[in-house]
């Protein structure tokens, strides 16, 4: 008789300890969360080498971001991205990426317009983040969408995966135009080599500079600053090929972004 009431006492006790033990299986990832009052709004922050760079030459690039929370911490994150493009401007946002612990990714962009990213962040009570603030970057426009002027004469020649073919001049004077643009920082992508000539460029509001492409050894893809204005300049802008030598034109970035560095 004592032996089965020691085993009904036991019995009884399993299950009163049943709930208690759901409810600690139940509770969030980090226990300190579910009791501490954490009124502290996590901050989100963009950064890495991928957006530490204007320009790109190429149309896909990393972009990294990260957060911190004084008060408990962060269960997830949001990356948000709108663009631009060469010729327009910005659209609406939208979500890119929602996630719990990933803090880079590729990101695979069109030719020739301008992507800005933000993130902000969740903490496992529910706090919210504002929105970071945004970095920006621009993909390269390639050669092939800039219209040779009639009369003018530019073969083709085989270009990187993201560019596609490049154009080359064949005659001195041969102009090249991309139509009107929008940007407040403009950059050749062009190939140094010995024997390269030169280039002029002319257009958006003015903007006048000679770049020559002459080097001791030849380097495709390189990046070439043409100009950078304080607001953003709309206009057409044209590269003229001075002297005999030939120059190889690969692509033009543009990007209107104002987000400081």
């Amino acid at each position: 008789m004592r032996r089965s009431a020691a085993l009904m006492t036991l019995l009884l006790a399993i299950l009163a300890a049943l709930p208690a033990a759901a409810a600690a299986d139940a509770q969030p990832r980090f226990p300190d969360a579910a009791y501490i009052d954490d009124k502290v709004r996590p901050t989100g922050f963009m950064g890495g080498a991928g957006l530490s760079k204007r320009l790109q030459i190429s149309r896909s690039f990393v972009v990294e971001w990260d957060a911190v929370d004084r008060g408990g911490h962060v269960a997830s994150m949001h990356v948000r991205v709108r663009s631009a493009a060469h010729n327009g401007a910005f659209g609406s946002w939208r979500t890119w990426l929602r996630t719990p612990d990933r803090v880079s990714k590729r990101f695979h962009g069109a030719s020739g317009r301008t992507y800005c990213f933000a993130v902000r962040a969740i903490d496992w009570v529910g706090n919210v983040g504002a929105w970071s603030r945004e970095r920006c970057t621009a993909t390269p426009l390639p050669a092939t969408r800039l219209l040779a002027r009639s009369g003018q004469f530019w073969r083709s020649e085989s270009g990187s995966p993201d560019l596609g073919r490049a154009r080359v001049s064949v005659r001195m004077g041969a102009l090249i135009s991309s139509g009107p643009i929008r940007a407040n920082r403009v950059a050749l992508i062009a190939t140094r080599c010995p024997g390269c000539g030169s280039v002029e460029v002319r257009g958006m509001s003015g903007v006048m500079r000679t770049i020559s492409l002459e080097a001791k050894t030849e380097r495709r893809g390189q990046l070439v600053p043409i100009a950078t204005f304080a607001g953003v300049r709309a206009g057409a802008l044209e590269l003229r090929v001075i002297g005999p030598a030939p120059v190889r034109i690969e692509g033009l970035v543009v990007t209107r972004a104002t987000d400081p560095r």
